[in-house]
């Protein structure tokens, strides 16, 4: 993955695809241990990630 990927996270196309081909990923496998190491401040930079996140709080708060 290319350091430019960092920083614009939701333009990458086909993430899952590269992770495979980088680094041999496999959800059923690696999944876990990747979300347990997940930096959800960080995450919650990626607009999407963020609206997720304001989703469901919202509808915890009712």
């Amino acid at each position: 993955m290319d350091v430019e990927d960092a920083h614009s996270p939701e333009m990458i196309r086909g993430a899952k695809e590269r992770l495979v081909g980088l680094m041999g990923y496999s959800p059923t496998i690696d999944q876990a241990a990747l979300t347990a190491r997940m930096d959800l401040e960080r995450a919650r930079r990626a607009p999407s990630f963020d609206k997720l996140c304001r989703a469901v709080e919202a509808l915890i708060a009712g």
